[in-house]
C-alpha cells in the first residue's frame, strides 16, 4: 500500500522523489521505499542541525563497503541529503536492502528460532557470518567512524552468510574536534566502564565497540548463550545480566559466582586463540581489547580449519578437536543443534564441505626444516664439543670438517625424521598437530634470538675487542640469547593476537 506524501520531497539535485511503501517506523524516523529507484528513505520529524551536519559528514566521507565489487551492501550507508519544499533537511537516501532475502542475527544464533527459520545450516555458516561481520565493523574503523549501538537487531544477514548493518545515521563521527556522537545502545552489548552512563554525554571509542563485537561473536559461536550469563552460585538472589557485565562477572573471565549455561558449548569448542581472544574482548581495558582486524584474521584461520563429522556431515567444529562436540552435545543434552535437514540456506551459501586432510603442506616442512636443522646443529655441536672436551679427544675433533660432518649425521637427519613425523600424517590428533606448531615457534624464537646474540657480540668485537665467540669468549652469549628469545617469542604472540 502506498503512502500518501504530506510534503513534496527533493534529493540533493533537485530531483522530486516518489515515495513508495513504508518500511518500518521508529520514534526517531519512518523509513520508505521509493518507486524509481533501488535506494531507500528515511524521513526525521524535526531534524536538529546538528543531525542535519553529522548526515552531510557522513555523506561526504562513507566507509569502503567491504563487498563494493558485488551487488550486495554491506553498509546502508546514507548516500544523499532529502530536503522538504522549503529547502530544509528532513532525511536521507540509503541502499534499499532486500529483506526478503535477510533475517536478524538473532534468528541465526538463536538455535531454536534457526531451525525454523534457516534450516540446513551448519556451525560453518556461523563462522562465515562472524568473519564477515568483523569486516564490515574493521570498514568503519578504518573510515574512524565508532558504532556505539552494535546490537542484534541493526545486523541483517543473508542466505548467502553476507550481513548488512542497518541504522547506520546512530554512528559516532567526527569532524575535526566536533564529535557526533552516538545517544543509543543497548546494555547487553555496553561495556562495564559504559553501564548506567548517559550516552549523550560521552564520546565512545572502537574499544568500547569491541566489546559489543566481541558479545555478537560470542553469541554466533556459542549457541546464542551470553557471555555474562550464567547458573549463580551463591546464595540469595542471583545479579541480572547487566549487573553481571558492570561487575565483570562471567563465566568464562574465571568468575567463582557464575557457572557456564548447561545448554552452552565447552568454552574448549573453540580454539585457544579465539577463546583468549574473548577473554580480552570482556576485559575492563578497552585498548587491550581484540580489533575487529584482529577478530577477521583469526576467524579466518578458523574457518580454514574446519572439518565435518564422519557421522553426521552437518556437523562441523574445529580440528584442534579429537572428537565432535555436536554429537557429544546431543548425547548429554539431546539438543540437536544442526539437525541433518536440506534447506534453502544450506543450498544457497555453496560452503565446500570440511573434510580430515592432510595436516601441513611441503611448504611448511620446506620452512621449518632449515630452522630445526641449524638450532639442532648449534645445540649439538655445542654438546659434541663438551663431551669431546670431557673425554680428552679434542685433537680428533680440532678439524671444523669432521665436526660438521659429526654433528650432521647424529643431529640433522633425526631431525628431519621428526619433522616429517609431525607434518606427514593423514587425520593424526590435533593436538598433535597443535604441539608441531608450539615447537616452531619455539623454534623459531630460539633461532632469532641466537642471531640477535651473535649480531651484539660481533658488534662488540669490533667496537670493543671483546665479546667474540669466535675467540672463546661465551660468557654473554647466554644472556643475549634469553633476551632475543623473550623479546621474539612476544613479538610473535602479539602479532598472532
Amino acid at each position: 500500500m502506498n503512502v500518501a506524501e504530506p510534503l513534496k520531497l527533493f534529493d540533493a539535485d533537485g530531483k522530486l522523489i516518489q515515495l513508495g511503501n513504508e518500511l518500518g517506523r521508529g520514534g526517531e524516523a519512518t523509513v520508505y521505499a521509493t518507486k524509481t529507484s533501488s535506494q531507500a528513505v528515511k524521513i526525521y520529524p524535526k531534524p536538529s542541525e546538528e543531525k542535519t551536519r553529522k548526515l552531510e559528514l557522513m555523506i561526504s566521507s562513507p566507509p569502503l563497503d567491504p563487498t563494493a565489487k558485488t551487488s550486495h551492501v554491506s553498509i546502508a550507508w546514507p548516500t544523499e541529503i532529502v530536503k522538504n519544499e522549503s529547502g530544509e533537511v528532513v532525511g536521507f537516501t540509503m541502499p534499499l536492502v532486500n529483506t526478503s532475502k535477510a533475517i536478524p542475527l538473532h534468528q541465526l544464533y538463536n538455535p531454536k528460532v534457526r531451525r525454523q527459520r534457516a534450516p540446513g545450516i551448519t556451525w560453518q555458516y556461523l563462522v562465515r557470518i562472524a568473519r564477515n561481520l568483523s569486516a564490515v565493523v574493521a570498514a568503519l574503523h578504518d573510515r574512524g567512524y565508532v558504532i556505539g549501538d552494535l546490537n542484534e537487531s541493526n545486523v541483517l544477514v543473508t542466505d548467502r552468510a553476507l550481513v548488512t548493518l542497518v541504522d547506520c545515521d546512530s554512528v559516532q563521527a567526527q569532524n575535526g574536534s566536533t564529535i557526533y556522537r552516538c545517544t543509543v545502545g543497548k546494555g547487553e552489548y555496553t561495556p562495564p566502564e559504559l553501564q548506567g552512563k548517559a550516552f549523550e554525554k560521552i564520546n565512545r571509542s572502537k574499544g568500547h565497540d569491541a566489546f559489543g563485537l566481541g558479545v555478537l561473536l560470542f553469541l554466533l559461536l556459542m549457541e546464542g548463550v551470553h557471555p555474562f550469563s550464567g547458573v549463580y552460585t551463591l546464595e540469595g538472589e542471583p545479579p541480572g545480566l547487566l549487573e553481571n557485565i558492570r561487575t565483570k562477572k562471567s563465566p568464562y573471565l574465571k568468575s567463582k559466582e557464575l557457572n557456564p549455561m548447561p545448554i552452552s558449548p565447552p568454552f574448549e569448542t573453540l580454539p585457544t586463540s579465539l577463546q583468549q581472544l574473548f577473554k580480552r574482548a570482556f576485559g575492563a581495558i578497552p585498548r587491550w581489547r581484540p580489533t575487529a582486524k584482529t577478530w577477521l584474521r583469526d576467524l579466518e584461520r578458523l574457518e580454514q580449519n574446519l572439518v565435518a563429522c564422519s557421522e553426521n556431515s552437518f556437523h562441523v567444529y574445529s580440528d584442534h578437536l579429537n572428537s565432535c562436540p555436536w554429537c557429544k552435545r546431543g548425547e548429554t543434552l539431546g539438543i540437536e543443534a544442526f539437525p541433518a535437514m536440506s534447506g534453502f540456506y544450506q543450498q544457497s551459501l555453496h560452503l565446500s564441505k570440511a573434510e580430515p586432510r592432510l595436516r601441513g603442506s611441503l611448504l611448511d616442512f620446506v620452512k621449518l626444516l632449515p630452522v630445526v636443522t641449524l638450532l639442532l646443529l648449534l645445540l649439538g655441536g655445542g654438546a659434541g664439543y663438551g663431551l669431546f672436551r670431557i673425554v680428552s679427544l679434542e685433537p680428533f675433533i680440532s678439524n671444523l670438517y669432521i665436526r660438521l660432518v659429526i654433528v650432521t649425521g647424529t643431529v640433522a637427519l633425526p631431525s628431519i625424521f621428526l619433522i616429517a613425523l609431525f607434518y606427514y600424517r593423514v587425520k593424526a590428533s590435533p593436538r598433535w598437530y597443535g604441539g608441531s606448531r608450539l615447537i616452531e615457534r619455539i623454534l623459531q624464537a630460539s633461532l632469532g634470538g641466537l642471531a640477535l646474540a651473535l649480531l651484539v657480540t660481533t658488534g662488540l668485537e669490533l667496537a670493543f675487542g671483546i665479546g667474540s665467540i669466535f675467540k672463546g669468549d661465551w660468557s654473554l652469549l647466554p644472556g643475549l640469547w634469553i633476551l632475543g628469545f623473550g623479546l621474539l617469542w612476544r613479538l610473535r604472540r602479539t602479532r598472532r593476537s
